[in-house]
């Protein structure tokens, strides 16, 4: 059984890919699995053992570990899946990549990622649109503090600083730059391109994993049982039961223009590595 773990930033169409991928009929999709928290906090656990008495080794510690986590997920998978492939949705992958590859070597990420800027717009239209949850909180340390800030650029910097933004976007950058072996077991699929092209993305992530193609339907997409609260307040994640293709004009008018150059130039590696050509338009490079 292959196992293939799907992550990556927030608003990028996770969501809708995995489900979109649960229609093939080799694969089983678990939509927000928890299985990625579970493995996170056992490893926590093991810091904690390593500092008192012990009755092993550091190595003979190490294997007890990693054997007790393999042991569970083959468990957690078998209980759930009855496919040649287990797909696991969750962003908390991203935090420990290390911690997925040696448990799975053979594991396979599919990684989304979205020109932040329409990440940030996604999220302002939400906050826009809240009905009972407060707007984003800009903290200030004084009442009157806000009167020489931008207000725009305080809130874009708050999004960058959460932990669905900023640990996917660590995660990735970490496994880029110190150049993971694992990195040959990636494939990032872009929004933008997955809206544009769904059935060629689609064809290119099961040549990926090693299976058949599929011809998907995606005017009739079946969403999977999810739980929304525990995203508050960016929770909706409800799916349209279509997918029409469509081209991205990366136009962003929650977004003004200064901050737009702001967001391109304080993460250029993210423009660089994935949308090369947008950055050298934008910044003029």
């Amino acid at each position: 059984m292959k196992f293939v773990a799907l992550c990556g930033l927030p608003r990028s169409g996770s969501t809708l890919l995995g489900n979109v991928l649960n229609q093939h009929p080799d694969i089983t999709s678990e939509m927000d699995s928890c299985l990625a928290d579970i493995l996170i906090n056992i490893s926590q656990h093991s810091e904690k053992v390593y500092t008192e008495d012990a009755q092993h080794t550091i190595k003979e510690m190490d294997d007890l570990y990693y054997t007790f986590m393999r042991s569970g997920v083959v468990s957690w998978i078998t209980k759930l899946c009855k496919t040649d492939i287990y797909l696991d949705k969750n962003r908390t992958w991203s935090m420990d990549f290390n911690l997925l590859f040696n448990l799975i070597p053979s594991a396979k990420v599919i990684f989304l990622v979205r020109d932040l800027r329409g990440v940030i717009s996604s999220l302002e239209k939400i906050d826009s649109y809240k009905r009972l949850m407060p707007s984003v909180e800009i903290d200030f340390q004084s009442k009157d503090e806000f009167h020489n800030v931008d207000i725009l650029d305080a809130k874009i910097k708050n999004y960058m600083q959460m932990d669905m933004i900023n640990g996917p976007l660590f995660g990735i950058k970490e496994s880029l730059d110190c150049e993971r072996w694992y990195l040959k077991n990636f494939k990032f699929v872009t929004y933008e391109d997955f809206m544009e092209n769904p059935h060629k993305i689609l064809n290119e992530i099961y040549n990926f994993i090693g299976i058949k193609n599929f011809d998907n339907d995606l005017e009739n997409i079946t969403q999977g049982y999810y739980h929304d609260a525990v995203f508050a307040p960016f929770g909706d994640h409800t799916i349209r039961p279509q997918l029409t293709p469509k081209k991205e004009n990366y136009n962003f008018p929650l977004i003004k223009r200064k901050s737009q150059l702001k967001i391109l130039n304080d993460y250029s590696w993210f423009y660089q590595q994935f949308y090369p050509r947008i950055y050298r338009e934008s910044i003029g490079r």
